[in-house]
């Protein structure tokens, strides 16, 4: 693996690791798209899993739909440990640190078995009320069966996002396609999993707001957009995944021209994919709804559906930015400041926007739609500008000739 070198830090050779701490371009690369092949494994099966239940008409989907906060609840807690223990061992890779790596992962998977058991037991107790208080009353007999088939599920999710973040954080996301330290990788995981329980805060919301303003079959049309939706996230995911990782060996490493050649070459990626993504499903969006409305009494959401595809993807090449600033902040350290992006844009923006346009106007699920896209593009400059700023200011990065301070 490797040999002491004179600080008595352990040199990481493997191939992973030379990429990772070469050209930062190369390393976008070769992180982000066997990552973004790994997920669509599990993004294809859901879009097969919304096809096969749009079959058993709106109600089944909107059963479906109410389980999505509880499922994101979940997945934030996984997501914050995977990027807090990813981030930890890039950086200690950065600073060729085998010892301190190797630490990192050992105790990032003590804090997933018992973060596990607790979301389990969670998520078990709290589905019945939550589903009731959303609004799920026709369906709730459905959305209680789902939910305790996808529940147990959830514990094999944790596992999975924790190996998938060692994977990425050594350099070696090939393998993602088969397959005091606690303390620090809290204390930048835990701003991440809040992060990802204000988008499940935010979805919730938006359920009980569709569920007053249109009943089932809006919620319905909602969840089997978000699924689509989250389909074509998958790409941005990979590269922001990979940012994290870049920046993160490039901080470890002192290198800030490698970081800013990450951040930038990311972003310019992630705005070209999102905007063509953007406009395939503005043009294909009458057939992309046939595959989720061709059972008997689905057609009754076709022209809602059309109109969340056509509308809500405008925040696509927001959200690539947004996201690719997040995990900037996130591959320095700098957790909370990602967190604060996510409150700016599901809590302060999204939330408000969504009561405003949509109940307080009357304007209806266009209200929706257009709230998720405005909440979006204000965030993405704020991000941006936000970046920017840190970045132009050398005392923000604490980097020392003969010691890295992570804060």
């Amino acid at each position: 693996m490797g040999h002491a070198n004179m600080m008595g830090k352990t040199e990481m050779t493997t191939e992973g690791v030379k990429i990772l701490l070469g050209d930062p371009k190369k390393a976008i690369r070769n992180l982000s798209i066997p990552i973004f092949f790994s997920l669509m494994a599990s993004g294809a099966l859901n879009i097969t899993d919304m096809i096969w239940v749009s079959g058993l008409g709106p109600k089944a989907l909107s059963a479906v739909g109410f389980f999505v906060p509880l499922y994101m609840i979940a997945s934030a807690l996984a997501t914050g440990i995977g990027v807090g223990g990813g981030t930890c061992i890039s950086q200690r890779i950065g600073a060729k640190d085998k010892t301190g790596a190797d630490q990192f992962a050992v105790h990032m998977f003590v804090v997933l078995i018992i973060i596990s058991i607790l979301t389990f037991i969670g998520v078990f107790l709290l589905a019945k009320p939550l589903f009731l208080f959303m609004g799920a009353d026709k369906s709730i007999d459905q959305a209680l069966s789902y939910s305790r088939i996808m529940t147990p599920a959830l514990m094999f999710l944790l596992f999975t996002e924790g190996a998938y973040a060692i994977f990425r954080s050594e350099g070696n996301a090939k393998l993602v396609m088969i397959i005091s330290l606690i303390e620090k990788i809290l204390h930048l995981g835990i701003p991440i999993s809040i992060s990802q329980v204000l988008t499940a805060v935010m979805i919730f919301t938006t359920i009980k707001v569709i569920a007053q303003i249109s009943e089932e079959n809006g919620v319905a049309v909602y969840s089997t957009g978000l699924r689509y939706m989250h389909f074509l996230i998958l790409p941005l995911i990979g590269i922001s995944s990979s940012v994290v990782t870049v920046v993160g060996a490039a901080y470890g490493a002192r290198n800030k021209e490698k970081m800013l050649v990450a951040f930038n070459y990311a972003l310019k990626i992630g705005m070209i994919v999102s905007g063509i993504m953007l406009a395939v499903t503005f043009l294909a969006a009458p057939l992309i709804t046939k595959m989720f409305t061709w059972s008997k009494g689905g057609n009754i959401l076709t022209d809602d559906l059309i109109l969340f595809l056509r509308v809500v993807f405008w925040g696509h090449p927001p959200l690539a930015i947004a996201m690719t600033a997040g995990s900037l902040f996130t591959g320095v350290g700098k957790s909370m400041n990602a967190l604060m992006l996510e409150v700016f844009r599901n809590i302060i923006l999204t939330i408000p926007f969504i009561f405003i346009l949509g109940m307080l106007f009357d304007y209806g699920l266009s209200g929706i739609w257009t709230s998720i896209v405005l909440a979006n593009l204000v965030s993405a400059v704020i991000a941006y500008f936000w970046v920017k700023q840190f970045l132009s200011i050398p005392g923000n990065l604490r980097m020392h000739t003969k010691k890295l301070i992570i804060e």
